[in-house]
């Protein structure tokens, strides 16, 4: 009876950690797509409205779904904390520090080139660099769903092998 609630133990943690893999793969695809819709909201709000970035990041903390809002909140605080210091110094502070996010170092990239250009060209270049890092990350999202849908069933039965493989092994 021992070995049988050990061996449900084992195949459980390591359906888990299949389970908890496959959701990381959501959470990075979920994010890449709520920040393309923020650089939606950004370049209609920088374009035409003309709406000072304070202003911005506070409507894009409100406007987006997470965990972008998570990076827009970070991004307004560190505004607020980092007085006088660049624009683009705080932006890549920000991504840096809002770990929601799941992204790869490459598909931060986009972002942190995106930083550099806000609030320092006019509204027609700050539009320009926003949809090429939006382009760059619709590239990564449909890479991040594919991989998503590819791996997904593997990394779930990956994590049963495995704790069925332990579980033999020890018996």
């Amino acid at each position: 009876m021992l070995k049988i609630i050990g061996a449900l133990m084992i195949t459980t943690a390591t359906t888990s950690l299949g389970v908890l893999s496959v959701k990381q793969l959501k959470r990075r695809v979920r994010s890449l797509r709520t920040l393309i819709g923020a650089l939606d909201i950004m370049r209609s709000e920088i374009c035409t409205r003309l709406t000072p970035m304070p202003e911005l990041l506070e409507l894009l903390a409100v406007q987006t779904g997470e965990p972008a809002n998570i990076f827009f909140t970070n991004c307004l605080m560190k505004q607020r904390s980092m007085r006088g210091r660049p624009f683009a110094e705080l932006w890549r502070s920000a991504l840096d520090s809002t770990k929601e996010l799941d992204l790869k170092e490459t598909e931060l990239e986009p972002l942190r080139e995106l930083g550099s250009a806000l609030g320092r060209y006019d509204t027609d270049r700050q539009g320009e660099a926003i949809m090429v890092a939006r382009k760059r990350l619709e590239g990564f999202l449909q890479k991040a769903e594919i991989e998503r849908d590819r791996e997904s069933k593997t990394r779930t039965m990956l994590g049963i092998a495995a704790g069925v493989m332990i579980t033999i092994i020890l018996i």
